[in-house]
């Protein structure tokens, strides 16, 4: 345990304890030229914040906070404001559910790695990630669609498959171009390679056999439908 942890040696508190107040954190990052540690956490309904953290402080909830109950909408704690309580460098009315944190700084060589996935000779690949993880989904907004296993069925395979290429992007786009030109290059699969990944097919396979057979899934709704007959049997 730090010795200059806040609370450290005062009766009642926690030694482990930095800072207090906080809800539900859900990111946190370096500031990239002081140091300090920023985090964003999730409000209730409303009242996302972010905060710069900072040893001792009181950052508030669930005593003060932007956001409310949620379905009803009434108050909760004492309000938005109190002394000796820290406000939020910002926060969000309502809610955006923000996970993960970086600082963006600018760079050129982070502005060419983006633009290289969309426009370099692995563009196909960025695009049908958007195809498959981004646009396919959308068709979820039909009720027909929903309603539909076979079409469901599709859907799934499609965003199984562009999650695959969203690995592969994030790989090959982020190694094949570095910060020296006379090292770039396009990447070609080896045998072993494919060795790799078919052999991983067939592990994966083989092991779902495996559990079905030893482990046999059970239908969930015929089950209800079972216990329903069962209680009326016995009624």
């Amino acid at each position: 345990m730090p010795k200059d942890n806040p609370f450290v040696g005062r009766p009642g508190w926690k030694p482990e304890k930095f800072t207090l107040g906080n809800r539900n954190q859900q990111g946190a990052a370096l500031h990239p030229s002081s140091g300090v540690l920023w985090t964003h956490e999730h409000g209730p309904q409303g009242g996302d914040e972010v905060n710069v953290i900072r040893a001792g402080v009181n950052y508030g909830w669930p005593v003060i906070t932007y956001g409310v109950n949620y379905g009803i909408g009434t108050k909760i704690g004492e309000g938005t404001h109190k002394s000796g309580m820290q406000q939020p460098v910002h926060y969000w009315v309502p809610s955006i559910a923000p996970s993960g944190m970086a600082f963006y700084s600018g760079d050129r060589y982070e502005e060419y790695m983006v633009q290289n996935r969309m426009l370099g000779p692995y563009a196909p690949v960025y695009w049908t990630v958007v195809v498959c993880n981004v646009v396919v989904p959308q068709l979820m907004w039909w009720k027909r669609v929903r309603l539909s296993v076979l079409t469901l069925f599709a859907i799934s395979i499609v965003v199984n498959i562009g999650m695959w290429l969203e690995r592969f992007m994030i790989i090959v786009t982020s190694l094949h171009r570095d910060f020296l030109p006379s090292s770039w290059d396009i990447y070609h699969p080896t045998f072993w390679d494919w060795a790799t990944l078919i052999g991983s097919l067939g592990a994966f396979a083989w092991l779902f056999l495996l559990f079905v057979r030893f482990l046999p899934s059970i239908s969930i709704s015929e089950m209800r439908k079972l216990v329903l007959e069962k209680k009326e049997g016995e009624t």
